[in-house]
């Protein structure tokens, strides 16, 4: 933010804006500033607050900081829609939503990995009535590793833990068990039938913790479907982030953060709020949390189904 500030009092377009907001905007659209034009029809949500100019969450950006909030804002290589409803949320210019898909259609990593024919959706999962009720795991190896993939029912939030070259029960306990601690122990944890899962070390394990196991049948694998579209998720991810060179946990944040077709995020429906990320955001000085969000967020899942 304090960048955002720095950058703000040397640009002319924010200075103009500022002034605009300070002093009042004209009756009449003709007589607003042309390079303002673009403001008008939302002037009356536009504010300032030390010296950074906000339109309700978003903050106004000023052009040297520009490149680099496309690129955040699509750190998680998303497809241009769910960025766009992540960006606008956070940040704010004019020629914001051409910029970003203009960025998203040209980006290296997703081009590399373009689906070639989305596969149908499954609906063959149990509903959950709260967060970590009930989930999913499944094991992928990518680059030489093993990777374990938690998915959430209830919010879709996962988590991907990084098992090694060798994965073993005891490998895949850990992991779980740390999950466990931080989010509760689920009532069921489905999976398929892989040796790990079906071990007696790992069944001990669940049943310590009063969790139920329930495995895919090997004649319907597609009753894992929730674990498999987590996988691809994170596999894509993980491929996108080795060709930039970018840390993927921080495009994990990202994606945890993006909009989705219920119109809450994954860490909203997990957390009841968004996740402070390196976008500029409230968060950094008087974010108030919502207590009713919880509850907003059961009655819009509820629409969507």
């Amino acid at each position: 933010m304090e960048r955002i500030r720095s950058a703000s009092a040397v640009d002319s377009e924010a200075t103009s804006l500022r002034g605009m907001i300070s002093q009042g905007w004209p009756s009449a659209r003709e007589r607003c500033p042309t390079e303002l034009g673009a403001f008008w029809r939302f002037r009356s949500e536009l504010t300032t607050e030390n010296e950074i100019i906000l339109r309700n969450t978003a903050v106004f950006i000023p052009k040297s900081l520009r490149r680099e909030m496309l690129e955040l804002a699509h750190s998680g290589h998303y497809r241009f829609e769910a960025s766009w409803e992540r960006a606008r949320e956070c940040i704010l210019w004019p020629s914001l939503k051409a910029e970003l898909r203009e960025w998203c259609d040209s980006c290296s990593s997703c081009l590399s990995y373009q689906p070639r024919q989305p596969k149908e959706k499954l609906s063959l999962t149990p509903d959950a009535t709260y967060p970590f009720q009930i989930i999913y795991q499944d094991l992928f190896t990518h680059s030489g590793k093993q990777y374990l993939v938690t998915v959430d029912v209830y919010s879709d939030y996962f988590e991907i833990d990084d098992l090694g070259a060798d994965t073993t029960a005891e490998r895949l306990v850990r992991a779980t068990q740390k999950h466990f601690s931080r989010y509760g122990a689920p009532m069921e944890l489905h999976s398929d039938n892989g040796p790990q899962f079906t071990s007696a070390t790992f069944q001990d394990f669940l049943a310590s913790w009063g969790t139920v196991h329930v495995t895919s049948s090997p004649y319907f694998p597609q009753s894992n479907g929730k674990a498999e579209a987590a996988v691809k998720v994170a596999k894509g991810l993980l491929k996108k982030c080795k060709i930039n060179g970018e840390e993927y946990e921080y495009a994990l944040l990202e994606l945890r953060n993006t909009i989705q077709s219920d119109g809450l995020s994954r860490a909203q429906k997990f957390f009841s709020r968004p996740l402070r990320s390196k976008l500029p955001s409230r968060m950094d000085s008087n974010f108030i949390f919502d207590e009713n969000l919880v509850e907003n967020n059961e009655s819009k899942r509820k629409k969507v189904k």
